[in-house]
């Protein structure tokens, strides 16, 4: 299989054992399946009149490991300079502000019948159940105790 590879003059590619390959193959499936579901909210956002459209930067943006460690490339997958991504990296990426805000969403709701804020509940439970209906049961007579309960499916 062609695999991409860099050397001294750029980027290229070299034909490699399919095992050799692996990380590359799972890597194309996880991105289609990513493209995949970016088409489904697309088509969301302009049945919605809504002009913006979303998209997935190229697989050689900001990457920190493998054949494009090391070196910058735009969301397209272009090559920039060390200074040019500097310049442009604040835009493409989070900042400490984003991630603190993000970081502030994620509260455990772990009490019967909550949902964290930022997720809306669903329509209905599982099989027609009402969302606050026990879905779960701990079995506080297991042989591990009441802390280390096993749990298991309500009806069973």
């Amino acid at each position: 299989m062609d695999v991409p590879t860099r050397d001294d003059i750029g980027l290229t590619s070299e034909e490699v054992p399919l095992r050799n390959a692996m990380n590359e193959i799972l890597r194309d499936g996880y991105i289609s399946d990513c493209e995949f579901v970016v088409g489904r909210w697309n088509r969301t956002i302009e049945k919605a009149g809504r002009p913006e459209r979303m998209y997935l930067p190229h697989r050689r943006f900001n990457r920190e490991q493998g054949i494009y460690a090391g070196t910058h490339y735009d969301v397209e997958g272009k090559p920039l300079s060390a200074e040019a991504w500097a310049a442009k990296r604040d835009g493409w990426l989070p900042s400490d502000d984003d991630l603190t805000f993000v970081k502030g969403l994620m509260k455990p709701c772990l009490g019967h019948g909550q949902i964290a804020a930022w997720i809306a509940p669903p329509k209905k439970g599982i099989n027609g159940n009402p969302f606050e209906w026990d879905y779960v049961r701990f079995d506080k007579s297991s042989a591990r105790g009441a802390a280390g309960a096993t749990p298991s499916l309500t009806g069973e």
